[in-house]
């Protein structure tokens, strides 16, 4: 089975890896996508673990996000009103320590790899 390349590469990652397979893209460290310095790298890896493109992509507190997002987004559009909450859209106001397993630590240092300060990147 033939290898599918990733086109266009150049704006998610960097030069050196433009030419990649998805699969070597998902193997490439965090600093392979634009961007993303050694020092990023550094404290992805201290604060969760995370040393490839692919940790990134399966670590559950990035996919956590975006879902606590949606649903904030769609609080009072797709629940009736008796159902309706504002306990996502207050979520995605907090900062990424009031997910559980996140430490104040940890999101000390993802806020300096990523500037994340909050679940909403606003």
């Amino acid at each position: 089975m033939k290898e599918e390349k990733l086109e266009p590469t150049g704006k998610f990652f960097d030069k050196a890896y433009e030419t990649k397979s998805i699969r070597e893209l998902a193997k490439a460290p965090v600093t392979a996508m634009s961007g993303a310095s050694e020092l990023d790298a550094k404290h992805s890896k201290k604060a969760f673990g995370i040393e490839t493109v692919e940790d990134l992509v399966n670590n559950k507190y990035v996919n956590l996000a975006p879902g606590i997002n949606f649903l904030s987004a769609c609080t009072g559009e797709i629940f009736d009103k008796k159902f309706e909450s504002k306990e996502f859209w207050n979520l995605a106001k907090k900062p990424v320590s009031a997910i559980s397993g996140i430490s104040k630590g940890d999101a000390a240092l993802l806020k300096k790899a990523f500037g994340v300060k909050k679940i909403k990147k606003t």
